[in-house]
This record gives structure tokens, sequence and C-alpha cells, in this order.
């Protein structure tokens, strides 16, 4: 997952400037727009990248709870979507997971709020990204899942 900083590095190292002109090779060219991680239409058009709470790759996990998510990042919109499961019951406030890639880490402390139905019961469950900390807002059973999206800015 790559980052502005990362597209203007490719391309000052791809294109460099050069006085009288030069003969930039069709290839390096390539590599700035589609062909490298960190190119504009992969930065723009990548696939996403996903995570658990048995791969931690992006996050810290919290052992009462299972957990796949995505992150798409876009510029500097992310969206989060995933799906969690609650290993024992867990009371309101308890925090899902942490945030950890640089990339992905919330541009500033606004809380960002997501509702929801639980599956196994017909009632609505509200989740929130403060700080880069995923955290539920309603008290979860046993086995109790929840399936969730989130937009958020991220700084980089």
């Amino acid at each position: 997952m790559g980052n502005k900083a990362d597209y203007i590095t490719l391309i000052n190292n791809k294109l460099p400037d050069s006085s009288g002109g030069s003969k930039i090779p069709s290839k390096d060219h390539r590599e700035t727009m589609h062909t490298d991680d960190n190119s504009i239409i992969e930065l723009v058009y990548g696939d996403g990248v996903i995570d658990s709470d048995s791969t931690e790759t992006y996050t810290t996990a919290n052992s009462n709870f299972q957990y796949d998510i995505t992150f798409r990042k876009v510029g500097s919109q992310v969206n989060m979507t995933g799906r969690l499961r609650a290993n024992t019951s867990v009371d309101v406030g308890t925090t899902v997971f942490e945030i950890t890639d640089a990339d992905l880490t919330q541009e500033s402390d606004v809380i960002i709020y997501s509702l929801g139905i639980k599956q196994l019961i017909n009632e609505t469950i509200s989740l929130s990204l403060f700080s880069s900390s995923l955290k539920i807002n309603s008290s979860m059973f046993e086995n109790e899942t929840f399936n969730f999206s989130i937009t958020y800015n991220t700084a980089n």
C-alpha cells in the first residue's frame, strides 16, 4: 500500500530532470503510470489489502474478536469493510482492533460511526473509529457477528 510520497519518489527516480531534454525509456514512463506498486493506477485502482485477527498485518487484534477486513485506499480516503464476531460476551467500548499501518491510520481524532444489525438477534449495533482504534458501542454476546463499512481520511 503506497501513498503520495511513494508516488512522488517513483516519479523522481524514473523520470529525472535533465538539462537539454532527455529520452525517457517508455518502460520507466509505464512504471510511473501502471506497472509499479506505487504507480498512479495502482494507488487509485488497487485491489486493497486484507487483514484479519489471525494475520494482524495492518492491525493489532483484541483476542475477544475474530474479524476479516479489507482496506481500500484512494488518495487519502480509506474504505474499511469487514465482518467481526465476538468470541466472548463484550461490553460497550471494547476495542476490536487498532490500525497500525501508517498509510491506513486515521488523519485526525474525529469519531466515525458505522451502524448495522446484529445477525443473531434483530438489534442495532454501532461501531466507532477514533484515533485508529475500532470500538464497539453496544454490548455483544458470544458468537454474535456484525458486518460493517467505515470510510475515513488518512494523512498519508
